[in-house]
This record gives C-alpha cells, sequence and structure tokens, in this order.
C-alpha cells in the first residue's frame, strides 16, 4: 500500500489528489504542518504523494510560513524544505503576491542552511510579483535587501525594517514610482531620511504612493522642517511612535489625505503646535482619524499637568469637520479624551470605535449625543464592562425610558468586545438593554470574548421583567440578532 502523508485522512477513500486543471488560486503553505519534511521522508517520496506532476498555473498569491523549532530541524530537513519551496516556486509561475512568514533571525542561524533557504526562495520566485509582505520582526534582517532588486515594479510592501536602512536604499527607491502601498516597522531616523532624500539630498516623490503606514522604534524622531510634497496622492497615513514628533513633510498633499492614524504623545501635541504640523489645509478631506492616546498612566498626568491637553484640543479645532470615522484607542480612562469630544463637533461621523477605555454608561450617552448621524457603535472594554451598576443610582435608566429624545437615532449597529474572555456578563446584557432603549434602529450587536449564549437569556429576562414591559418586542427582537465574533 502507498504510503500517506495525511495521517487523519481516510484510507479507504485513498490519497488526496489534485485535479490538473486546478483554479486554485491562492496557496498557504505552513511548514509546521508538513510532518514528512520533519521527519526526513525523502522529498521524491512526498513530491509523488502530493503534489504529483500538478502546477498552479491560476494560483496569484502564495502564503509561506517558515518557521523552524530545534527539535526536527537539521541539515536533511532544510535539505527537503528547500525543495519544497523550489518546486512551490515552479508550479507557480503567475503568483504576483508573495507573503513569507519566518522566525528565522540572525541569532537562530545554526549553519546548516537557513541562509541559502531563504535566499533560493526568493531567487526561485517570478519575477513579475508586485505585492511582498515579510512577516515577523527578524526575517527583513536576515535576508538580504539586494535580493528583492528582482522585483522592479512594485506595488504593495510591508516589512520590519529592522533599522536597516538598506531596505530602503536599494528596495524601495527601485520602487518609488509604482508603490501605492508601503507599511513599514521598526524604523529609526535614518530610515525616514532614506524614505524622504535621495543620496544627494533631493526629496523623492511618490507619484503613485496612496498608503503610508510608518511604525518606529526609537524614542525621537528629529523634525525636518524641509517642506515637499514627497506623497502627491496619498490617501491613508498611520504614524505610530510612543515618544516623537513628526514633519510637515508627511502632511503635506494638496488635501487628498482621506484617513489618518496617530500616536498620541505630549511631546507630539507641543511639537505640533509650535510648527503648526495640523494644518487646516492638509486636512480638507479627511474622512477617518484614528488616534491612540499615552497608554503609561504616569506620562498620562504629566499629559494632563502640563498644557497638551488643551493644546491637543486646540489642534483638533482645526481637524475638518466632514469625518465619517473616528476611532479612539486608549487604555486610560475616558476623562482623559472626553474633553476633545466636548470641544469638537462630528456631527457627520458614522463609525464611532472606543477601545481598550473602561466607560461609564454616562460617557456613552455623552458620545451618542455628540455624533447625532452615528450609524455604528464598536466599544472595546479593556478589563471591565461600563459601570452600569450606578446607572440606577443616577437615575439614568429612567432618563433613557422617559426622554422624548432618543440616544441615537440612526444607530443601528453595535459592537461590545471585551480584551479578556469573561463570563461576567449581566452588566453587558444590561448595556445592551439599555441601547434597545435609546437606540429605536439597533437592529443587530456583535460581541467579542463575551458568552452570547447568557447575554440573549439575560435579554429575555429583562423583557419579562416590569421594568423593561414596554420594550420588551424590540429587546426580543434584538435578542436574536446577536452575533458572536
Amino acid at each position: 500500500m502507498a504510503q500517506t502523508f495525511f495521517p487523519l485522512w481516510p484510507t479507504s477513500i485513498g490519497p488526496p489528489t489534485i485535479p490538473v486543471d486546478n483554479i486554485v488560486k491562492s496557496i498557504d503553505f505552513d511548514y509546521a504542518f508538513w510532518h514528512p519534511i520533519k521527519f526526513s521522508v525523502p522529498f521524491e517520496m512526498l513530491q509523488k504523494s502530493v503534489f504529483g506532476n500538478t502546477s498552479f498555473p491560476a494560483a496569484r498569491s502564495l502564503k509561506v510560513n517558515i518557521s523552524l523549532d530545534s527539535e526536527f530541524d537539521n541539515a536533511k530537513t532544510i535539505q527537503n524544505l528547500d525543495k519544497l519551496l523550489r518546486h512551490l516556486c515552479s508550479t507557480t509561475p503567475n503568483i504576483v503576491a508573495i507573503d513569507i512568514q519566518s522566525n528565522i533571525s540572525a541569532n537562530n542561524i545554526s549553519g546548516i542552511g537557513e541562509q541559502s533557504l531563504l535566499d533560493n526562495f526568493i531567487l526561485g520566485l517570478s519575477d513579475r510579483i508586485s505585492k511582498v509582505t515579510l512577516s515577523g520582526f527578524s526575517i527583513s534582517g536576515v535576508l538580504a535587501p539586494a535580493k528583492f532588486t528582482k522585483f522592479s515594479e512594485l506595488t504593495h510592501l510591508r516589512f520590519a525594517c529592522n533599522g536597516r536602512r538598506a531596505w530602503f536604499d536599494i528596495v524601495v527607491r527601485k520602487n518609488f514610482n509604482s508603490l501605492r502601498y508601503l507599511r513599514v516597522s521598526d524604523l529609526n531616523p535614518s530610515c525616514v531620511d532614506s524614505l524622504l532624500f535621495n543620496d544627494s539630498n533631493k526629496p523623492i516623490i511618490y507619484p503613485s504612493l496612496e498608503t503610508l503606514w510608518l511604525g518606529f522604534r526609537s524614542d525621537y524622531l528629529e523634525y525636518n522642517n524641509r517642506q515637499f510634497c514627497h506623497f502627491p496622492v496619498l490617501k491613508k497615513l498611520d504614524f505610530y511612535t510612543r515618544n516623537a514628533v513628526c514633519s510637515n513633510s508627511f502632511f503635506i498633499n494638496s488635501g487628498n489625505l482621506e484617513r489618518l492614524g496617530l500616536f498620541v504623545v505630549p511631546k507630539m501635541v507641543r511639537f505640533a503646535e509650535e510648527k503648526q504640523v495640523f494644518k487646516q489645509q492638509y486636512f480638507s478631506g479627511l474622512k477617518t482619524l484614528s488616534l491612540s492616546f499615552f497608554s503609561d498612566r504616569i506620562g498620562a498626568r504629566i499629559f494632563r499637568a502640563s498644557e497638551s491637553d488643551s493644546l491637543w484640543t486646540k489642534n483638533m479645532l482645526q481637524m475638518p469637520s466632514q469625518l465619517n470615522s473616528l476611532k479612539i484607542m486608549s487604555s486610560i480612562e475616558s476623562s482623559f479624551f472626553m474633553p476633545m469630544i466636548d470641544a469638537h463637533a462630528f456631527s457627520t461621523v458614522q463609525l464611532l470605535g472606543i477601545e481598550h477605555t473602561r466607560l461609564d454608561f454616562s460617557d456613552i450617552v455623552n458620545l451618542l449625543q455628540k455624533t447625532p448621524c452615528l450609524c455604528d457603535f464598536r466599544v472595546g472594554m479593556e478589563d471591565s464592562p461600563p459601570s452600569i451598576n450606578d446607572i440606577y443610582d443616577k437615575d439614568i435608566v429612567d432618563y433613557i425610558k422617559t426622554s422624548q429624545q432618543p440616544l441615537s437615532k440612526h444607530l443601528s449597529s453595535l459592537t461590545i468586545s471585551c480584551e479578556d474572555e469573561t463570563e461576567e456578563t449581566y452588566n453587558y446584557s444590561l448595556a445592551v438593554a439599555l441601547f434597545v432603549i435609546g437606540c429605536p434602529k439597533l437592529s443587530t450587536v456583535f460581541m467579542w470574548n463575551i458568552d452570547t449564549y447568557e447575554v440573549i437569556d439575560n435579554l429575555h429576562d429583562f423583557a419579562e421583567s416590569a421594568d423593561f414591559e414596554d420594550f420588551a418586542d424590540r429587546i426580543n427582537n434584538v435578542a436574536h440578532n446577536i452575533v458572536q465574533l
């Protein structure tokens, strides 16, 4: 009987086969699941059993996870893996997108062939690839940027540069005309210089770049006062670092910016005020604003004790009023960002997301009143539900039940999530019931890390109670539309 490498596959129907005329569009290869390779089974036997002579001419994307472990990895298994990856390259001639995940780093290369394994794989890929993703912080520290010069028309590039300027000098610059999406983490100031200026200190213009995501490793990014429109068609910009400032060079784009994501820290706020980084003309077309607030509680107290909070509110007033989506992430108390909400009119916001923050229901009422066009509200609790037990003391339930005006006229979708799975469901159930009462168009509730079965039971119990009998039908209807994410 032919040997099979699928231990859970029913032997009565024989090993699985792949049709020669297959129309497979995407291939996901994970080394961790390939037992024959780990146990040094001859590659020829593996190829005959699984692939045969099958190729995948319709495949357009290839995702490869090369995560090695010390228990099985040796020279023989590395050789097998090398052959299999080469075989994948030869059978997928029309691949245009590659995603490489690996835990191989400069610290764990043992000299049994890991480096050549990666190099051979890159060399075997089609030159027509236009989208490259290098997942994980270690792999780009091992791969040589020069290996990627074979790809001359990249439109999408995502990697962690490990502070290596060579990735920009060699790969990014080679594709500056064609890049439409660039996401880079683990940056330092020299990398940014290489992104914005060439070796002759002349500005680099990215004529096609629409999405730029930058994450910094350094504590401080020096300001560059040379103002050029490096990104004339940029639509989405995310700029994340815990303690940095930024240059106008990222914002001067003739009002094309539609999405802005920022990590808000005291230094950035004071700097933005001094240098007038946030000018209204830079954001005339902004539709989505995502803000991550300083998460260190000591730093937050310093922030409030300084003028940074008032400066931030002042700068926020320069933002356009036509936002469609506002997302706030803050692991400190809601009182830290609520003044910004109070000071700014978000009359056009249709999607509001508040994550990693404990909210009192009074905060929620305030948020809903500030966003009259809201259709989708997403709230994520850091470690506890809203302080709904206090609602009865504040008579908020009676206020919601008797108010002539709903909390929200248009809210139809609600998402409540917990960072950690919780068995405490009563308060979340009560929160949903109050949303149902105050939001007549609410029809669907999504929940993450919350026992939706208990929430549904609680809602049915509420519907039968005297406190909620006038809203029993609406509560029961929503209970049938609770979705576990």
